[in-house]
């Protein structure tokens, strides 16, 4: 079978079950209960460590376009928000792993990846998605256990919740991972 369509098949099928996955979200800060953990990205870390991080890429922007043209939250901003986690997550973690197969290297790519999604969640917060969903008037009225504002919802709302995802991603993978990457290299 011709590789790049073999490619294409790996990530439609990924993509697909990421899709799937989205459906069983429930909110873990309770006072932001629209961050909604998902494992939507679970196949998009999983491409990018079998793959490369330019299929992680595509089964994010495939699963998050998806869920757009399915559910938009806030106006397209909730997917764009998890597009540019996944992104976060899948580049470093990827470039790190496909430069040496171990499990050392896996496990730094992911720890490399919890840290970037949480720079980009706390930038992208701030200068994107906030003000695009038109929520920085009522974040500046709101509380966050005791912090008020940009500020408090940054540092009691955004940095957990991502930290948190991206380490119950990463634990996942490693528990995964072996089991299922002979389908993704084709071997067994």
């Amino acid at each position: 079978m011709n590789k790049r369509l073999l490619w294409m098949t790996r990530v439609a099928v990924l993509a697909a079950l990421g899709f799937g996955l989205k459906f069983f979200s429930f909110p873990v800060i309770p006072v932001a209960d629209w961050l909604k953990l998902d494992f939507g990205e679970l196949p998009a870390l999983l491409a990018a460590l079998a793959m490369g991080p330019m299929a992680g890429i595509t089964v994010s922007l495939i699963t998050n376009g998806l869920d757009f043209l399915f559910q938009a939250t806030f106006g397209g901003v909730g997917q764009l928000a998890n597009f540019l986690m996944g992104i976060a997550l899948c580049v470093p973690a990827g470039l790190i792993y496909q430069r040496h197969r171990t499990f050392k290297r896996a496990l730094m790519g992911l720890l490399v990846s919890c840290l970037a999604m949480v720079g980009v969640a706390v930038l992208a917060n701030l200068y994107l998605l906030v003000p695009a969903a038109g929520f920085s008037a009522a974040i500046s009225k709101m509380s966050f256990w005791g912090m008020s504002g940009m500020r408090g919802y940054i540092l009691m709302a955004i940095v957990p919740f991502n930290l948190l995802k991206g380490v119950v991603l990463s634990v996942l993978m490693l528990l995964l991972y072996k089991r299922v990457a002979f389908l993704l290299h084709g071997k067994k």
